[in-house]
C-alpha cells in the first residue's frame, strides 16, 4: 500500500502502532530505509502504545486519514468486545477518513484444517512467546529489586500448553495453559489446583455477513470488499 502512494506521488505519513517497542523500532526502521530520500513521498514513523493510545494520538492529526487494520485483529474477539472495538474507531472517523479492516472468514467446520494450520506452523515460536509472558508475570509478582529463581511462580514444567478449535457459539481458535500439578506460592495468595485452566489468547472467526452486520451496528457502511485468491480472508 505504501508503494501505491509512492507510485502515485502522493505525500503521506505512515504511523505504525505497536505495544512492543523493539518490534516497532525494527519494523519502522525497515520501512524508513525503503521510503527515504529526496524522491520519496512517504514518511514512516511509529506510535508506541496500546490501541487506546493510538486513538488519543490520532485526534490531533489534521487532514484526511486512512486507518489500516489489515490483519484480523479488529474483529477477532467475541461479538460484544469486537463490536465495542469497532465502535471506538468509528467514533474517531471524520467524513473524509477511510477505515480498512481485514477479516478472517474461515469458519468451522468447513475450514478446520486451514484454521489449525494457520496457528501451528511454528509451535516453537509460540512457546517462546508464552514463556516470555511467564517471565514477565514472575517479575511483576516478585516486585522491585533483583529477581531470584525462588521468586519464580510460573514454571514451564508445571503447565501444559494446549490449543483447541471451537465451533459454537462462533468459530474460535484458543490457546490456553492447564496446570499439571497443584501450584502454591506466597505471592499467589491461593493455590492453583491441578487441572485449572488459564486462557492465553483466542481468535474468533466470522463470515462476511456477520462482519457486515457488526460494521452496521457501529453506524458505519461497507464501501467495498476484496477477497484474497483461494482464501476466505477479506479486506
Amino acid at each position: 500500500m505504501l508503494k501505491a502512494f509512492e507510485d502515485a506521488q502522493i505525500t503521506a505519513t505512515y504511523l505504525a502502532l505497536d505495544i512492543s517497542k523493539s518490534s516497532l523500532e525494527h519494523n519502522v526502521g525497515y520501512l524508513a530505509n525503503n521510503h527515504s530520500g529526496a524522491k520519496r513521498y512517504v514518511t514512516c514513523a511509529g506510535i508506541w502504545g496500546t490501541f487506546e493510545h493510538g486513538l488519543e494520538y490520532v485526534e490531533n492529526i489534521r487532514g484526511p486519514r486512512m486507518f489500516l487494520s489489515l490483519g484480523s485483529v479488529l474483529c477477532n474477539d467475541h461479538w460484544p468486545e469486537a463490536l465495542r472495538k469497532v465502535k471506538l474507531w468509528a467514533n474517531v472517523l471524520r467524513e473524509d477518513d477511510w477505515l480498512f479492516v481485514g477479516m478472517d472468514a474461515h469458519v468451522m467446520p468447513k475450514h478446520e484444517k486451514r484454521i489449525w494450520a494457520a496457528y501451528h506452523t511454528r509451535d516453537d515460536l509460540y512457546e517462546k512467546f508464552f514463556l516470555n509472558g511467564f517471565d514477565h508475570a514472575n517479575r511483576l509478582l516478585a516486585g522491585p529489586g533483583d529477581f531470584q529463581e525462588d521468586d519464580r511462580v510460573f514454571k514451564r514444567a508445571d503447565w501444559d500448553f494446549r490449543a483447541c478449535l471451537e465451533e459454537n457459539p462462533t468459530t474460535r481458535h484458543r490457546f490456553y495453559f492447564q496446570a499439571n500439578k497443584d501450584i502454591s506460592h506466597p505471592k499467589l495468595r491461593r493455590t492453583i489446583f491441578k487441572g485449572e485452566v488459564v486462557d492465553w489468547f483466542d481468535s474468533h472467526k466470522y463470515a462476511e455477513y456477520d462482519v457486515r452486520m457488526m460494521i452496521g451496528k457501529a453506524d458505519l457502511s461497507v464501501h467495498r470488499t476484496w477477497q484474497a485468491p483461494n482464501s476466505e480472508f477479506r479486506k
